[in-house]
């Protein structure tokens, strides 16, 4: 999502956060609800399609692979009234990058093959851009958080990077990675290219999860906001301010960038 959970902030704290979430949904349902907390993405994929899980909050890229499995969605974040983020590439101030055709040869710093904004958006833009043959890009490594992608671009281990951004209406950064998680009093980064929109992260379900739970589970994860107490769980837990079934049609972009990495792969 916008604001990913960054390594130092799972385990006990996310195990934490489930358990109030799971308590505040399953009071509204009137049923059981058990949280469990895995480790990566592809577990939690993996767990989805064999109905181990039957439902979760999923980033975009992962939503995509849960329902190109048979899953489905239930509700989608929305922040600041936005359904949406953006990917921001950014250099060092001083590099002399100013658009991404200038990036081409320059090395690349990744956060994880299955982040939107960290990978999966910018990377298919500079294939569209640069062209996939021969290899457009230099030396490209995943450093596993948005946190750790900042420093490599700050202490000039990398060319660039790539992590969320929030802009306003008026195009104005509300909040960015490369901002956000760069060390304290540090400056020196600036971006060349907003790429988007991403669709936030959503709560999805299992294949085969009976109609009447998903039509319940949607009740239920609607209205969580027009309670007091729900909103603030809401807003503690998944940082958001509403959940809304829809936003489908969001997921079209992603789904390009993937098709566009795995044709340039052969």
């Amino acid at each position: 999502g916008a604001r990913p959970f960054e390594a130092e902030n799972l385990g006990e704290v996310a195990r934490q956060a489930g358990a109030r979430l799971a308590r505040t949904i399953g009071t509204r349902l009137r049923r059981e609800v058990r949280p469990t907390v895995l480790g990566d993405y592809q577990t939690l994929a993996d767990n989805m399609a064999r109905g181990d899980i039957d439902f979760a909050w999923t980033p975009p890229q992962v939503f995509v692979e849960v329902f190109e499995r048979g899953g489905g969605m239930l509700t989608i974040m929305e922040r600041d009234g936005r359904l949406t983020f953006e990917a921001g590439v950014f250099v060092r101030d001083d590099h002399e990058a100013q658009e991404l055709a200038d990036l081409r040869g320059a090395s690349a710093a990744w956060v994880d093959r299955q982040s939107a904004s960290g990978y999966l958006i910018p990377y298919a833009e500079l294939l569209r851009e640069l062209g996939a043959a021969p290899a457009p890009l230099g030396r490209q490594h995943f450093h596993g958080s948005h946190r750790v992608v900042t420093e490599a671009v700050l202490n000039g281990w990398a060319d660039f990077g790539a992590s969320f951004a929030i802009r306003n209406e008026a195009g104005e950064l509300s909040a960015c990675g490369w901002e956000e998680l760069a060390p304290p009093d540090s400056d020196g980064l600036r971006p060349i290219a907003f790429l988007g929109p991403i669709p936030g992260d959503n709560l999805s379900h299992a294949p085969n999860l009976p109609h009447g739970v998903v039509e319940d589970l949607i009740g239920v994860l609607e209205s969580l906001h027009e309670r007091e107490e729900d909103r603030v769980v809401l807003k503690d837990v998944l940082g958001a301010d509403r959940l809304v079934h829809g936003g489908f049609e969001l997921y079209d972009v992603l789904v390009e960038a993937l098709q566009t990495i795995r044709d340039s792969d052969g």
